[in-house]
Order: C-alpha cells, then sequence, then structure tokens
C-alpha cells in the first residue's frame, strides 16, 4: 500500500507537471514508461568489476601526472559544496546528490583536460555542476552545457540547481527538459565537446540514446563519463563498440554503492 500511495502522489506531480509545462510534463510520463518497461535480460551488477586504483588509472589515461597535483584544490571545494548544502536546510547525500568519486573523477578531467565545452545530462541540485563549473573557472576558460528534467517532488524541482552559485552562472547554460528533447540540437549546435557525462535517467534505453549520440561529438582525446552503470547492460555493451578506447570502471563512495564508467576517445 505505501508503494501504490508513492505512485499515486508520483503520477498527481507528473499531471500537474503537464498542466503547468506540456512539454516537460511529457518527459516526465516518457521517463516514467521507459522505467516500466525496462530491459528484458535484467541488471547490469555482475557485468562490472572496478579497475585497480581507479584514480591513478584515470590520470595514465589522460596522461596526467599522479598523485594528482589538483587533489588539495578538491577537497577543499568538496567540503565547500557539502557545507553550502547543508546550511540551505536541504541536507546532502539524498538520493539524487552526486557522490564524491564521481565528482572527483569530473574535477580531474576539467583541471587536466582544460575543456572548451562540457555537456552533462542531468543535474538535480547541481553538485557535479558546481564542481565542473569550479574547474573551469579556475581554468580560466570554458563553459558547460547541462541538461535535466528535474525529479517530479516538488522539493526537488524548487532546488534544481542549489549548489551552483551565482558567479559560477556566466559559464553555465542550463536546459530544463528530458536528454530526448535536448541533446542532440545541442551537439549539432557545439559540433564537438572535450567531456560527456551521463548522469540521468539510468534506464538502458536512455543510456544507449545519449551515449550513442554523443560518443561521435567527443573529440579524440575528450572523455565520456556514465554514473550508476550497474543499472544496466548499457554501458558494458557500449564499449564493446569502441574497443579501441581504453575505459575504466570505478566503485562510487558508500553513499550510493554502485560503479560509474569512463571511456577516453582514442
Amino acid at each position: 500500500m505505501r508503494n501504490l500511495g508513492a505512485g499515486v502522489r508520483k503520477a498527481a506531480h507528473a499531471v500537474g507537471a503537464l498542466l503547468e509545462d506540456p512539454a516537460q510534463g511529457l518527459d516526465w510520463f516518457r521517463n516514467g514508461f521507459e522505467i516500466v518497461r525496462g530491459l528484458p535480460g535484467g541488471r547490469g551488477e555482475g557485468l562490472y568489476r572496478p579497475s585497480e586504483a581507479p584514480q591513478r588509472r584515470l590520470h595514465e589515461l589522460l596522461g596526467a601526472s599522479w598523485p594528482c597535483e589538483f587533489q588539495d584544490e578538491f577537497d577543499v571545494l568538496w567540503n565547500s559544496v557539502v557545507t553550502s548544502l547543508e546550511a540551505q536546510g536541504s541536507g546532502f547525500g539524498e538520493r539524487y546528490d552526486s557522490d564524491v568519486a564521481l565528482a572527483e573523477a569530473n574535477w580531474c578531467c576539467v583541471r587536466h583536460l582544460r575543456p572548451e565545452r562540457v555537456v552533462e545530462t542531468g543535474v538535480a541540485r547541481g553538485v557535479n555542476s558546481r564542481v565542473i563549473l569550479e574547474g573551469i573557472e579556475r581554468n580560466g576558460t570554458g563553459h558547460l552545457w547541462s541538461i535535466d528534467l528535474p525529479p517530479v517532488p516538488d522539493g526537488w524541482r524548487t532546488q534544481s540547481g542549489a549548489a551552483v552559485t551565482q558567479s559560477l552562472r556566466g559559464r553555465w547554460t542550463f536546459l530544463e527538459g528530458s536528454s530526448r528533447r535536448h541533446l542532440t540540437p545541442l551537439l549539432a549546435d557545439l559540433g564537438s565537446v572535450d567531456i560527456f557525462i551521463h548522469d540521468s535517467l539510468h534506464s538502458a534505453a536512455n543510456m544507449r540514446f545519449e551515449m550513442s549520440t554523443a560518443w561521435p561529438h567527443v573529440r579524440r582525446g575528450g572523455v565520456m563519463l556514465a554514473d550508476d552503470i550497474e543499472s544496466n547492460p548499457a554501458f558494458a555493451l557500449f564499449t564493446r563498440t569502441v574497443p579501441s578506447s581504453p575505459m575504466l570502471v570505478a566503485r562510487q563512495d558508500a553513499m550510493k554503492r554502485g560503479f560509474f564508467g569512463v571511456v577516453v576517445k582514442a
């Protein structure tokens, strides 16, 4: 009965969103349909084993020195992000917040690659967005484009991007809605990207769509990161199509207990 009640509440939120913003409401319904439909063959937990010393391996793939020269910067930044969210009274570490392991990988990619164009899907309260933007700001160059369909519950909708400070927003373009609606035209407009990050709806269909759509636009030497890859086999199947591009699998922290993957375009 509890699950039924939660489902009814989510449906009511989606109906309300459809009335407020028809395009966004339809995005929620389509995403819900993808989740319910799922993928024959089940989840992907058994497909992934974390790479040994994944942070060191990441730096090898990036051609960057190890230990990371930007580690101290990240530690200070991460504490600031967590503290700022807690100060807003919203807490930290809830369902949609990024974990520290993925945020650290994003930070290292941004600081070492000095990207001009970064695209991410999935924002929620903007923890990863804040980390990426802080790195771009310290580099003195670059821009982040974020695509996100905010979670249906009212609390999450009103907190969308809350971790991103006003001083960073000049380097940020936020596209509200699903990646199905925004990703293809955005990439066509940008031409190429240095870093692409998937962290939106983790259905197999959506992950396949995002990775296959973004990969042709990732420059040589650029990076694709995908979070929560244990949700289904999509990441494993994708990497088999690009065998010449080195990859790694890393474990999320104890908050999430899953995996994320990184592929560097050969």
